[in-house]
């Protein structure tokens, strides 16, 4: 389990709602070509936040300021799965 709180306190790094999608990371900070797979949302974790209503979430919800995830190599690792990049 990796836990990670976000770093622009404008934004919610997770919402009510969002367990098993994915999490994906820009290793440069760019947001270009260079997203990188880091592993499936199980959950929130620290605080309460406001919802930017229309960016974080599309509708009433509850956001957190961090979020719990699988990472990668746990999901491979369990699932026998062989990653091709």
């Amino acid at each position: 389990m990796v836990q990670a709180m976000r770093t622009d306190t404008g934004h919610a790094a997770v919402a009510a709602g969002d367990s098993g999608g994915p999490v994906i990371a820009s290793p440069d900070g760019t947001y270009g070509n260079d997203m990188q797979a880091r592993g499936l949302i199980s959950g929130s974790y620290g605080g309460t936040v406001v919802c930017a209503f229309g960016v974080d979430t599309y509708g009433a919800t509850t956001c957190y300021e961090g979020v719990s995830y699988i990472g990668m190599s746990a999901i491979v690792n369990t699932l026998g799965f062989t990653l091709n990049t």
